[in-house]
């Protein structure tokens, strides 16, 4: 089966980035003929990927996502495959993978009525319609079962062309007999003492994942806490001198390490003690679950897509909305206080939970929409 995967732009830390690639992999296991649109690619190719680079040049982001969508139309003239599918909203898919949360429901529940007449905006909701009303033929692959209700809402979105997908963690995050020594080393090269508590924040856009909110928290704690208190941020952003100098006026600049974009997450997350996921906005959040298979308790706070999974788990706390910074203040001191036998817990769940067939059940409903389309 000739098979078109559509996303604007990859590169190799993004949630979306790393699930996209997944489930090319798997299709490519069973013998599909792959090839991938898009704008730009950071990173690493694998060599059986067709990958198609079309030269993107708007000077705006949704500039640059319409020329996108001219530019694969006519690609897809050019060369007709047999299912097209997209990790971004645009025209034309026969499938979207749904990592995005509905921009209608920010657009009038959270913005006034100029925000909503912005050319971004007006693109943005067109875009979506194409996928989401109910006279598209556009199959969704939903993350989270809430999403379905906002775009139904706003779209009367047939509930007949929504399927639910299960996370798709990879086994290679779960805490394994040798994690112990890797934690080891690095925490030695990040010069982290061992009575020392280590709080992980990741995460390639500090703002809407909260980490403004991390750090009034740590601030927070009692002092003798504190003082054994770290904060290891991973990933990259370009307002990180913003978020320093907040670490500075909060007087607990020593206490933060920022290690930038990293290639060796999973052995930073065994380093630490637990995850903290205090995101204003999160359709999922992979990240939870990959810290709990790390053996990680997590702070998260409600809007997180997957929260129900540390909630209805015991795996950590879940700081309820209307979030309440004092909520989550009290959260963290009592998550560092506890001695739960964490561990323990998260991998007796990593081990029983289906988290992990994502990419495989995604591979068979791309399969079985494809084997539709071509009757």
């Amino acid at each position: 089966m000739k098979i078109a995967l559509c996303l604007f732009k990859y590169f190799p830390y993004g949630g979306l980035q790393r699930n996209f690639l997944a489930i090319a992999e798997e299709l490519l296991k069973r013998d599909h003929d792959i090839t991938v649109y898009t704008g730009e690619w950071e990173g690493d190719c694998p060599s059986d990927l067709q990958l198609t680079l079309l030269p993107v040049k708007a000077s705006t982001n949704h500039g640059r996502n319409k020329q996108f969508y001219q530019l694969l139309s006519s690609c897809l003239q050019q060369n007709p495959v047999d299912v097209v599918v997209g990790f971004n909203k645009m025209p034309g898919l026969d499938i979207y993978y749904c990592a995005d949360t509905c921009f209608a429901a920010k657009a009038y529940e959270e913005k006034n009525w100029l925000y909503r007449l912005s050319p971004r905006s007006c693109w943005s909701i067109r875009y979506e319609r194409a996928v989401f009303s109910k006279t598209s033929h556009t199959e969704i692959l939903l993350l989270s079962a809430d999403q379905g209700k906002a775009f139904n809402h706003y779209y009367e979105t047939p509930d007949h062309r929504m399927h639910l997908m299960p996370p798709g963690i990879s086994r290679t995050r779960v805490r394994s007999e040798d994690s112990d020594l890797k934690a080891a080393k690095l925490r030695q090269q990040l010069a982290i003492a061992s009575d020392e508590k280590v709080i992980a924040f990741l995460g390639s856009d500090y703002k809407r994942k909260g980490l403004d909110r991390l750090l009034k928290a740590v601030a927070a704690l009692p002092a003798d806490t504190l003082e054994k208190t770290r904060v290891l941020v991973i990933g990259r952003d370009k307002r990180m001198k913003d978020y320093e100098a907040q670490a500075v006026k909060l007087g607990i600049r020593d206490h933060i390490i920022f290690v930038g974009q990293r290639d060796d997450v999973p052995e930073l997350l065994f380093a630490s003690d637990c995850l903290a996921h205090p995101a204003y906005l999160e359709n999922t959040g992979n990240v939870l679950l990959e810290a709990v298979v790390a053996g990680l308790p997590v702070l998260c706070s409600g809007v997180c897509g997957y929260a129900f999974y540390i909630r209805d788990n015991n795996l950590g706390a879940v700081t309820p909305e209307p979030f309440k910074q004092s909520v989550m203040n009290e959260q963290l001191a009592t998550l560092l206080a506890s001695d739960t036998d964490w561990r323990k817990r998260c991998l007796a769940f990593a081990q029983s939970a289906d988290i992990y067939s994502r990419p495989l059940r995604i591979a068979e409903k791309i399969e079985a929409i494809g084997a539709e389309l071509c009757q």
